[in-house]
């Protein structure tokens, strides 16, 4: 048998070559190897050409064939040269005529030369052909593999599984190594966000807005913050501004109903029914406690407990006292004594301050604040307990 078999044949796996042989009739391949199977196909498909080659499963072998070279078909046969006869005078060469019809079917440019006693290099066109017909012959083995795994998905999806197999992809291989590569991840998850989080700088500026609320003041400020709320409602009144259309997605599961929109009536800046309940409460919540506090604050006296403790014995000493501040300009404590006892007295007894006070304006803002002049009473004295606490924690 030769050893030169079809290219196509050669690119089959064993396993198909047998169930290909199998379907054309072809037995007796039991024990034999791949490239023995290989020469039998090639044969048994060569000589019954006619029969199989109007086949769609052959018409990659008859094409491999047909693109054969004249040089690798006649490379199998290797012509007997004749033997050489030496002479006394003079050196004869015979050449076999089956060379000689060879040479005279190729054309020559150059003279013809008797053969060397060494073996003749090929000629550079005969490797120049060569190389083409090799180059043609991968560019033709690409293309009907690419063909070849479109018609056979299931040999696409072998040689696939086959690259998986022998590729680097490595699962863990026990539980204990699945979960400290899970542990790993989530470590490295975890740094992450924790670097993130740092460079956003939402701690710093949470400490930040966390000490400046932390003071008797910002409570203060949301107490009477509380009670603008809903005295706002009463001076600056809501007027229609324009309706938001309903929307309904899904059939019905989803949108929303028709919402009327409501924007506040600035124009009412300009009348005396929001100046007068404005001062009116003002005066009760704000101005007059924080006079009260402002003068009986007990934080100066304090302050100034070091002069009844120790007197100064300098000067200097005595400037410094003097110059020492107290610890709130107003005292939260009075502050919220005395918005306790105004608003006692306005709101819940009707005094009028001899007149000074309208009964109508006084009954609007009685109405208007959460739970009357009660929710009042409770702002001053959560201003007041906060007050007494921040004094304990100053000690």
């Amino acid at each position: 048998m030769s050893g030169t078999t079809n290219s196509w044949l050669a690119r089959q796996r064993k396993s198909d070559l047998v169930e290909l042989a199998k379907e054309i009739g072809l037995t007796g391949l039991d024990g034999l190897k791949k490239s023995d199977i290989e020469q039998q196909l090639d044969n048994f498909l060569s000589q019954n050409a006619n029969r199989f080659s109007s086949d769609s499963r052959f018409s990659s072998y008859f094409n491999s064939r047909a693109r054969q070279s004249p040089i690798k078909r006649e490379s199998d046969v290797t012509p007997n040269r004749a033997p050489r006869r030496r002479a006394t005078n003079k050196v004869e060469v015979e050449i076999p005529a089956a060379t000689i019809e060879e040479s005279d079917s190729i054309p020559s440019t150059t003279s013809p030369s008797p053969e060397p006693d060494s073996k003749q290099a090929p000629a550079p066109s005969e490797v120049l052909q060569a190389a083409a017909q090799v180059t043609q012959d991968a560019i033709v083995s690409t293309a009907q593999s690419a063909v070849q795994n479109v018609q056979n998905p299931g040999h696409a999806l072998s040689q696939l599984n086959n690259t998986f197999s022998s590729s680097t992809l490595r699962l863990p291989a026990s539980q204990a190594e699945l979960v400290q590569v899970v542990e790993s991840g989530t470590l490295a998850v975890r740094n992450r966000v924790s670097e993130l989080y740092q460079r956003s700088g939402i701690h710093e500026k949470a400490e930040t807005v966390r000490e400046s609320l932390s003071t008797i003041n910002s409570i203060a400020v949301a107490v009477a913050a509380f009670e603008l709320y809903f005295l706002r409602k009463e001076v600056i009144p809501d007027r229609y501004a324009f309706t938001i259309p309903a929307v309904k997605l899904l059939g019905g599961m989803l949108g929303w109903d028709e919402y009327p929109v409501y924007v506040p009536d600035m124009f009412a800046l300009v009348t005396a029914g929001f100046w007068i309940p404005a001062l009116v409460w003002t005066t009760t919540s704000l101005i007059l406690p924080s006079l009260f506090g402002y003068f009986f604050n007990l934080s100066v006296a304090h302050s100034n407990s070091f002069s009844t403790n120790s007197r100064p014995t300098t000067r200097r000493q005595s400037r410094e006292l003097s110059k020492r501040e107290p610890e709130y300009a107003v005292d939260p404590v009075t502050f919220s004594i005395v918005k306790a006892l105004i608003t006692y007295v306005v709101y819940a007894q009707g005094v009028t301050l001899g007149g000074w006070l309208d009964a109508d304006v006084v009954a609007r803002i009685n109405g208007a604040l959460y739970s009357g002049w009660k929710g009042v009473l409770v702002g001053a004295a959560v201003t007041g307990v906060a007050g007494l606490y921040d004094a304990v924690l100053r000690k």
